[in-house]
């Protein structure tokens, strides 16, 4: 028989790990798929939480949400639930490998992903990467390897032109020194944004994750504007750093530090 002091210690060992079981309401019986498109609520339901790549395995089931705000969360059919604070990618052997390592109290978490065509073995969806998830849990001697594939998730509705109809909240209207309406077009295959300020053209790097974008190095040309002052708000809010999107009824709503910045709309 054990004694009093070994059992307490026991229990002390199993509450300080923070992999925990899920509960039956929160154990799915089936993985969901990804189909392309991205815009079934199982998907929007994540991105509108922030997760920026979403991956699944079979044998067992499991799944990988990724998020650089939050962190990270792997869960598996069987009951294993396990986060982990941000942590950021490091390049692998390739450019097209990135490797995420996180340790946690409770274990260690290592992902690689791979810029690779990859098949779910159940489903026959294909996707853009190739992931790999080694778990070590607790006072495991080894890691246990997950393989799967996954991709990178945002609402693909952004993928189209959009026409500006408020900024900082007030109706943009067209005058003599705004010769159009100033309009976005985004380009997610390639993380590209074209544009234009009502003055002049603009083109640079725009990367779309989960529910934020990433402009970058957003290039203006230099034809002289009777707004000037029109058009520095517009860039402002372009800025380089990250910018919260949302899509609802074809209206497209930028927002920086939960401050809505800009409105568009859906140019059909």
């Amino acid at each position: 028989m054990k004694s009093p002091i070994a059992i307490i210690t026991f229990i002390l060992m199993a509450m300080s790990c923070h992999t925990v079981k899920k509960s039956p309401q929160d154990a799915p019986s089936q993985l969901p798929s990804m189909a392309e498109g991205g815009g079934n609520d199982f998907i929007m339901e994540k991105i509108g939480r922030g997760v920026e790549f979403y991956a699944i395995g079979n044998e067992p089931g499991w799944s990988l949400e990724m998020d650089q705000e939050n962190g990270l969360r792997f869960m598996t059919q069987d009951g294993i639930v396990f986060n982990t604070p941000p942590v950021g990618g490091v390049k692998g052997h390739t450019p097209a490998m990135t490797r995420y390592h996180a340790i946690v109290e409770s274990g260690e978490l290592d992902i690689t992903l791979t810029e690779q065509e990859c098949t779910d073995n159940m489903s026959g969806e294909k996707f853009p990467y190739k992931v790999q998830v080694r778990l070590k849990r607790g006072m495991d001697k080894s890691f246990k390897t997950y393989d799967g594939c996954g991709k990178r998730i945002f609402d693909q509705r952004i993928h189209d032109i959009w026409a500006l109809q408020e900024m900082n909240g007030k109706v943009v209207t067209i005058t003599e020194g705004r010769s159009e309406r100033p309009y976005l077009e985004f380009h997610t295959n390639d993380n590209r944004v074209l544009g234009k300020t009502g003055c002049n053209d603009l083109s640079g790097g725009a990367e779309i994750r989960g529910n934020r974008i990433i402009f970058d190095n957003i290039a203006v040309t230099q034809k002289a504007c009777q707004d000037a002052n029109y058009e520095s708000a517009f860039l402002k809010a372009m800025a380089p750093g990250m910018v919260r999107y949302k899509i609802n009824a074809g209206r497209l709503y930028l927002y920086r530090e939960g401050k809505e910045v800009m409105v568009f709309r859906k140019v059909d």
